[in-house]
Formats: C-alpha cells, structure tokens, sequence
C-alpha cells in the first residue's frame, strides 16, 4: 500500500512539473503522419524500413495519436483505434511511446480518460500496469479498460 500511494505522489508531482514546463502541449492528431511513425520507432529501437508501408495501415484503419510536444518536437505518443459494436464506440489505446522517468506515458493516459469513452489498452508493459491499477482500470485478462 506504501509503495502504491509513493508512486500515485510520483504520478503527481511528474505531472505537476509537466503543466508548469510552458513549451509543453498535448493534442489529438486525426491523422498520423510519417513524422509520427518515426518518432516511435525511434523510442522503442525499431530499425524497419516500413514505415510508409505502416502509414498507409494507419491511415486505411483511421488511426489516430495523442502526441505530447515539448518545444515543438514531439516527446511522446499514443495510437487510439475507434470501433464501433451496436451502439457503442470502444477507443483502444495502443503502442504508447514514451521516454523512460519523463511522465509523459501517464499525462497521455489522463488525457485521454479526459477525451474519450471506454478506453481499452492490451499488452501493456509493467510500468503501465501500476498506473491503470492506480487509476482503478478494470482488469479483465490481459487487456485494461477504463
């Protein structure tokens, strides 16, 4: 319980420091950009060479980012995936890039509560576990949903 409430005065004090920094921003891009791609295959080290080919999926798909920007360059990101069952629009987070320690993964994560209805995350790394367990995400197998 210590270790939980020392991480959940972490998340905050990160974010805190975040909204101060002024050359900060964060927003929805409706349509991803090779920019974007770059950036994350930058941060997770993946040296493919497909990235166009990847732009294209993202575009057939309507895939959408939260970008967080710090000095105009793009410091984080996260790909959202609508689909719509019946009546009811479920966004999936996924392939959230971010720099270790900065805060910028879970100033994502709230933002996006903040701007969509039923979140959904799959295959999310441990550091991501502790911030939906904080934030009360529902836990149901393998994927989080908020």
């Amino acid at each position: 319980m210590i270790i939980l409430l020392k991480l959940l005065v972490n998340y905050f004090i990160l974010l805190i420091k975040l909204f101060i920094n002024l050359n900060m921003k964060i927003e929805i891009v409706k349509e991803v950009s090779l920019e974007i791609i770059k950036f994350a295959k930058q941060i997770s080290n993946d040296l493919d060479n497909r990235d166009k080919e990847e732009l294209l999926k993202f575009k057939k798909e309507n895939i959408k980012a939260i970008l967080v920007y710090n000095r105009d360059n793009i410091a984080a990101c996260c790909f959202i995936r609508t689909i719509h069952f019946r009546d009811l629009e479920i966004n999936w987070l996924f392939n959230l890039y971010s720099p270790k320690n900065t805060g910028y993964g879970g100033l994502i994560i709230k933002y996006a509560i903040n701007k969509y209805n039923n979140l959904c995350c799959i295959g999310v790394t441990d550091d991501a576990i502790k911030i939906y367990k904080v934030l009360k995400w529902k836990q149901i197998d393998t994927y989080f949903r908020y």
